[in-house]
């Protein structure tokens, strides 16, 4: 599995991973300011993750479009 961090800035989320360590993860994670979500998913391609988080998001209420942070 794989971690990706969705982490959110003045106009729209961020993803950034993959990340294959959970405390690599974490540390990344206390290091953001502001909201953050961690989400293990089973891919270590970013678009994939992005569409699979982009529909658990909008099914929740409406995320329309990412931003790509650095791993």
């Amino acid at each position: 599995m794989y971690y990706y961090i969705v982490t959110y800035d003045d106009k729209s989320p961020i993803l950034i991973g993959p990340y294959t360590d959970n405390t690599e993860v974490l540390r990344r994670q206390a290091s953001l300011h502001g909201k953050s979500e961690v989400h293990e998913l089973p891919t270590a391609n970013r678009q994939r993750a992005a569409r699979m988080i982009k529909a658990e998001m909008v099914y929740k209420g409406g995320l329309v479009r990412f931003k790509h942070g650095k791993t």
